[in-house]
């Protein structure tokens, strides 16, 4: 009989081990999967508390825009530098990389067929001499399948021939920062006549055939209906699962090494969950973020997840921020920062705290 007891506890052991490692092996695959990022608005007087959160929170990636018709309204004027070389200051102090979203190109800059691709090329040449190391990432004109994100009628192979123009330019630097394409977003059915579905344009990016040459396609959801888990809809994909049907067509163009970034998420305005009238709150859109976090990590082709936003819009100061313009916490705060320190503790250890001091005072942490 003690025989047959041994027997049972080296049995025992060995499926805690087995456990053990399938655990282990669970965690590390999740610290590989998509990492997590923060919107700052660029000129806010805010940015280096939009900064302070992203470091308290351990985020990867901080993302701006740059309005390029506010940056440089004249051809003949020099820019003013002073809100990216604050971003630049904030990103060395708090560890993280900087996504560049360029948009809206100035009248001087454009041509019926869209922005001058050399002047989009002057421009980046000169962002990345100034800034080689903070930011590592560049996401040109978003929402190229609408007119307002191209400021012509779209056009996909104007598109990918102006991304192939930069690439050079990002791959003089090493290590070279990422070329993010796309920044695609969703367009109903009935908004066709002067925009492209993302679905569309993605599809007429890979006809020209450069489309496989971007590592990166990105997609925005400056617009979200229902829950996290809801299946998307053909004549309205405003739905988070949306990103299914982008990963789609990358698969059926033979991209299955691309990988996908959503670079502006925030949840539904309203109610959320339209069928059961429920969702306004900020308790609500806590418990939206923490179920579409959930499920975007869960796809081992999502690389990146940009939160928007990190602090308040002046411009729109009722919309989500983690944290407010009177410094108030929004819910999802504390489920955020516990969710980072449980997938990934090294960099959420590393990189509390090294935002300036009394930027701000600290959200207190769990017992």
């Amino acid at each position: 009989m003690r025989f047959h007891w041994k027997i049972l506890v080296l049995l025992c052991l060995a499926v805690a081990a087995l456990t053990g490692l399938t655990l282990r092996a669970s965690a590390e695959g999740e610290q590989k999967g998509g990492r997590l990022g923060g919107f700052a608005h660029l000129n806010s007087s805010d940015l280096e508390a939009a900064a302070w959160v992203a470091g308290d929170l351990g985020l990867d990636w901080v993302a701006v825009e740059l309005d390029w018709a506010a940056f440089m309204p004249a051809a003949n004027e020099p820019p003013d530098w002073a809100a990216l070389d604050r971003a630049a200051n904030a990103a060395r102090q708090g560890h993280f990389y900087l996504l560049l979203s360029l948009t809206n190109a100035p009248d001087w800059a454009r041509t019926d067929k869209g922005p001058d691709a050399q002047a989009v090329r002057s421009l980046v040449e000169a962002l990345v001499q100034r800034y080689p190391e903070e930011i590592r990432a560049y996401e040109i004109f978003p929402a190229a399948n609408t007119a307002a994100g191209w400021g012509a009628a779209p056009n996909p192979q104007a598109y990918v021939e102006l991304l192939a123009a930069l690439k050079p330019v990002l791959q003089s630097l090493d290590p070279a920062p990422m070329l993010v394409a796309g920044g695609l977003v969703p367009v109903a059915a009935s908004d066709q006549n002067q925009n492209l579905s993302d679905l569309t344009f993605l599809s007429a990016m890979y006809d020209t055939g450069l489309g496989r040459q971007f590592p990166v396609i990105s997609l925005r959801y400056p617009h979200l209906q229902g829950r996290p888990d809801d299946i998307p809809q053909d004549e309205e994909p405003f739905q988070l699962r949306h990103y299914e049907d982008v990963r789609r067509i990358m698969i059926q163009y033979e991209h299955k090494n691309g990988r996908l970034w959503i670079t502006r998420i925030s949840p539904p305005s309203g109610r959320i969950e339209s069928s059961e009238g429920a969702g306004e709150g900020q308790s609500a859109q806590a418990a939206w973020l923490k179920e579409a976090i959930v499920l975007a990590h869960a796809q081992v082709y999502m690389d990146v997840i940009i939160f928007h936003s990190l602090t308040a819009d002046p411009n729109a100061p009722q919309d989500l921020a983690l944290l407010s313009s009177a410094h108030e916490y929004h819910p999802f705060y504390q489920d955020l920062r516990s969710w980072v320190a449980l997938n990934a503790p090294e960099a959420a250890a590393a990189r509390h705290g090294r935002i300036k001091k009394g930027v701000i005072e600290k959200q207190p942490r769990d017992p």
